[in-house]
């Protein structure tokens, strides 16, 4: 990046605009998670997010990305992406969904909302997929521990419990 004067997220974008894209980006995903490079693995992370998730060997760069910076991430990519985080299972759905699986701290008010919104909008949407459902659940109980506390009475109400969906999740 010094060599070039530019930052790891300007050098992707560009790689984007090339025939070597794919090789260029699973290099450097590699060089990430070999090295432990926070900036790179942010920027990779990043694009990975905006483009859907498709980049090869993401999943370990996340451990390289200070929690601060992974909320970051996460804010920008369900911004990015405004369908339902929920629409499907944790592993073939939204690209946000391996960012918030792999934060084990706990999660700022403006993220714990944006999560809980995104699932009450699936909720009401309807059309239940029962895999997605079960997957899903069990990772909300995680989710869940990683809510400020002082949130509780305002998570707890508002949900659409007149919705088509309801069961399938209250159980």
């Amino acid at each position: 990046c010094g060599l070039w004067g530019k930052s790891p997220g300007d050098l992707i974008q560009a790689a984007g605009k090339t025939e070597w894209n794919e090789a260029l980006l699973l290099g450097w995903t590699h060089a990430a998670n070999r090295h432990g490079d926070p900036e790179w693995a942010e920027a990779l992370l990043r694009w990975d997010g905006l483009q859907g998730g498709k980049l090869p060997h993401a999943a370990p760069l996340r451990q390289h990305v200070p929690p601060e910076r992974m909320e970051v991430l996460v804010l920008e990519t369900l911004k990015a992406h405004p369908d339902s985080l929920f629409e499907e299972g944790i592993d073939d759905g939204h690209p946000a969904l391996g960012l918030l699986s792999s934060m084990r701290g706990p999660w700022s008010e403006r993220l714990t909302q944006a999560v809980v919104r995104s699932l009450r909008q699936r909720i009401t949407q309807g059309a239940s997929r029962d895999r997605g459902v079960w997957e899903l659940r069990a990772g909300l109980k995680e989710f869940a521990l990683r809510a400020p506390s002082h949130l509780a009475d305002e998570l707890g109400a508002g949900w659409p419990t007149d919705a088509k969906e309801w069961p399938a999740w209250a159980g």
